[in-house]
Order: C-alpha cells, then structure tokens, then sequence
C-alpha cells in the first residue's frame, strides 16, 4: 500500500504505489492541504521576550483537481511550480545558552534561549536542512513532466516512502517492456493513479509457484523484489492463480478475470491488457486481486526519482537525487 492534473507539464501530482489491503499495509492518501513552507522556532524558556516567529511564504493556490475519495492509493499528488508543504523540526537548544555559559546577564536574570546569541545558534543549526529542502524544492518546480510523492511501501525497496518521482508519461504501448515500471489510472476507481511494476503483456502465460515468477513457463530473475511475510504470506499471492477460492483479497472483476483467463494453473493476459506486480511482493495489493490494467488507462514510464525525504523527519536523503529507474529486462 502514488486524478490528474489540470495544468501544464511541469506539475507534479500524486499518485499510488498501490491500493488498499484489509491488512492495513498501505495507506490512504492525504492531499497537501496547501502549498507552503513553514518554519518553527523553538519555545521561550522563560518570560523573557521570544524571537518573532519566522514569515510562512504562501504561493498561490492550487487549482481544481478532482477529489481523491478512494481509500489508499499510496502515492500522494502535488503540483510543481508551487511550493510544497514542508515541517522544519525547531532546534532545541540546551538548557544553558550563551547569555549563562558566558556570565553575561541575560533578561529576567534567568537562562534565555531567546536572546540574540542563541537565535543565531538556533538559525545556523537550522541553515543546512533548509538549503537542502530548498534544493529539493527547485528540482520537483524544474522538472520534465508530472512528479509523484510515493506514501507507501507497496514498490519498497525500489521506492520508499517519501521519495519524488518523475512520469513524463506518453510512451506508446508497443514501446514497454515486462519488468518497466509504470504509472496508470486504478481499474476501478479512474481518479487514483498507481504505480506497479509491469510484469505480463497481451499473450503472455503468468504464474507465480512458491513466491518465484513464471513467465511463459520460464522462472525469472526479480532482484528487485522482497518477501517479508515469511511463513505468514498469503497462499494465493505466493502461488497464484492457485489458492484463489478463500481468498478474501480479490476483488469481483479480479475473480472474472480468474474465471475467464486461468486455467491449468497459470494466466493468460488478453489483448488491450497488463498485468502487474508489486515490488514489495507479499504485500503489494495488484493484479493478483483487482485485475488487468487495460492500454487506454497506462499513463507512461516511471523515469527517476528526483529526490526524497523522510516522512517521519522530513530531512532530505542526500542519496537518492536523480536516481534513474531502471527499464525492464523481464523476458
């Protein structure tokens, strides 16, 4: 458990690593209320006069776009040009600050962290992690083409949560291959828009035996997939189709697509039809559940992730700037 925009090119937007399982796996997407960068100071220690709390630099509001109502897609949207929401954690300074440790009398007679001294403390400490959200900032504003928040790890370990990544999109179907990753419009409710990894094409024979892909009866190299649950995984997502009588995962139009395509345990993908997986495999909620995607709702290529950051801290993660993403080398 990453609608589209309205603007031009340019203009990131949020779409879903997946969608959402009853296990509570992956979560619902949250829009950025508005667009701001916001600053916090720390909290006066006393009643001696605190510095005045830094200006919140508004951009102009987001346009119309429509309502994201479905339960978790996992990859939130957001609109480049215009600042996003970001949370500077304050620096919180020690008890003792310069007016104490030097014997300087500070107001009230009291240790001050709002004299003069330790706000230009508080401001350096501060100094490296705005620079690098404003670089962060700079890179989403500048970019070719939609860019998605990904906020779940449904793609984990190739996406984690929080990374920004970047979907031109308008390549041709003829043009992907199996193991691409691409962007497209969720099969039952248009507005979201996921991002999985494409692994079957129009005639292509699938099935997974003890968690191993099966591609037209050949078991394929996946370094880039991981299995968590262990003995815990669901008997049908490590042995698909097999197993699909009990399980609660799958979606009405997921068990026509059973009834119609599986046969002698394996599926086989229908003209105008993908199916795709997610990387984080045993809890990816996919075509396994809900379906094939049809060619009309492919959107186009994940091409990098531009930047990332981490949800819980927000500081920015120097290592993953413009990190290509891979095309597919499934055969």
């Amino acid at each position: 458990m990453l609608g589209l925009r309205p603007n031009g090119a340019g203009q990131p937007r949020q779409i879903s690593a997946t969608c959402p399982r009853a296990d509570g796996h992956d979560q619902p997407v949250n829009r950025l209320a508005s667009a701001c960068v916001r600053t916090s100071a720390p909290a006066p220690a006393s009643s001696s006069p605190a510095p005045r709390s830094p200006r919140s630099h508004r951009a102009s509001p987001p346009g119309p776009t429509p309502s994201l109502g479905t339960p978790d897609p996992g990859v939130q949207r957001h609109f480049s040009g215009r600042a996003l929401r970001v949370n500077l954690t304050a620096v919180t300074l020690t008890s003792e600050c310069l007016c104490a440790t030097r014997n300087v009398p500070s107001p009230s007679n009291k240790r001050c962290r709002a004299c003069l001294g330790c706000r230009k403390i508080a401001a350096m400490c501060r100094l490296p992690r705005v620079a690098a959200l404003a670089s962060m900032l700079m890179l989403v504003a500048n970019a070719d083409g939609p860019v998605y928040t990904v906020t779940t790890s449904a793609m984990a370990p190739t996406f984690l949560v929080g990374d920004h990544v970047l979907v031109p999109g308008g390549e041709p179907i003829s043009q992907l291959r199996r193991g691409d990753v691409i962007a497209f419009h969720f099969p039952p409710d248009p507005k979201v828009v996921l991002i999985k990894r494409l692994i079957g094409l129009p005639g292509d024979h699938v099935h997974i035996t003890s968690g191993a892909l099966v591609l037209n009866s050949k078991t394929v190299s996946e370094p880039y997939v991981q299995h968590l649950a262990g003995p815990n995984v669901s008997l049908f997502f490590s042995n698909f189709p097999s197993y699909a009588s009990g399980d609660t995962s799958i979606t009405p139009d997921g068990r026509k697509m059973l009834e119609r395509y599986a046969s002698s345990g394996e599926l086989v993908v229908p003209q105008g039809g993908c199916f795709v997986l997610g990387d984080n495999r045993d809890y990816s909620y996919d075509s396994r559940s809900w379906g094939f995607v049809e060619a009309s709702q492919v959107i186009g290529l994940v091409h990098e992730i531009l930047s990332s950051e981490d949800p819980k801290t927000k500081v920015p993660r120097a290592d993953r700037l413009h990190l290509p993403i891979q095309r597919g080398g499934l055969k």
